[in-house]
């Protein structure tokens, strides 16, 4: 009797605790209903100089050897700054994913420039292609997102990854958004299609589990354009800014996601 009793007030708080999520989760949906317009990343806040790669003399060969220090990074040897060999297709990001918001609008008008792919917590996140991390980042927690939550890089990004990718004889940058703390891999590291870089997370400026694509086709080579991320200050958008669809600079072009991945 005693362990039933017990048993029903666990029960009883359970399930007041599920009440309020969903309310919660309900009031965060009409927010973004209203304001999705404050549902955009900024480069106002600070990057984290250890999440971000070393620089050129740091790349590996495809497939070099790390040593990993306390800290986290990455110790590379064999100095072959180009990635040896090239994805022939785009990976899906996000297996089993649903798309939640496509690029360049919001349903209300308002800007949105990537894709987002909503997902259970804690789906895995692939790499879509082979390349190097530039940035890899976790300092929040995985669940901590709602409308305005600037934390992370860039600012309200939450938990995040930005590497370069090839595809096609084409070099892409790649950022992943609203990770949980779960990431897998580290800045200047090397990784292979199809790899598990992160779990989905609900971090950041979001109001839902989800994660956020934003895709870059890049006007310059490796060392290039690894040199305008270090000396950016792990510039996310490659000198687009985040104020505009479609933009331009004198490093990449940023691009519908969908243009270019296969299959979602």
């Amino acid at each position: 009797m005693k362990s039933r009793k017990q048993w029903k007030k666990n029960k009883h708080k359970l399930d007041l605790c599920e009440s309020y999520l969903t309310r919660l989760d309900n009031c965060q949906k009409r927010l973004f209903e209203r304001f999705s317009s404050l549902s955009q990343f900024n480069d106002l806040g600070e990057f984290d100089q250890d999440a971000m790669i070393a620089g050129n003399d740091a790349l590996p060969a495809y497939g070099g050897y790390e040593i990993l220090e306390n800290k986290g990074m990455s110790c590379l040897v064999d100095g072959n700054y180009a990635i040896d060999t090239y994805s022939s297709f785009w990976q899906n990001p996000v297996e089993n994913g649903t798309i939640s918001a496509r690029c360049w609008s919001y349903p209300d008008g308002s800007l949105h420039l990537g894709l987002d792919i909503a997902s259970s917590m804690y789906s895995d996140v692939y790499a879509l292609a082979n390349g190097i991390v530039l940035y890899a980042h976790a300092p929040v927690e995985s669940n901590n997102g709602y409308l305005g939550n600037m934390c992370g890089w860039p600012s309200g990004a939450g938990n995040s990854i930005c590497m370069v990718v090839a595809v096609h004889d084409k070099l892409y940058a790649v950022s992943y958004a609203h990770l949980s703390n779960e990431i897998y891999v580290t800045s200047g590291q090397q990784v292979s299609q199809k790899t598990v870089i992160a779990k989905s997370g609900n971090s950041g400026n979001s109001t839902g589990p989800h994660t956020h694509i934003e895709v870059f086709e890049l006007k310059q080579d490796l060392n290039s354009t690894v040199e305008y991320f270090r000396n950016s200050g792990a510039d996310f958008s490659f000198g687009c800014g985040f104020n505009a669809a479609a933009t331009c600079s004198d490093y990449a072009c940023r691009i519908d996601p969908e243009i270019v991945l296969e299959g979602l």
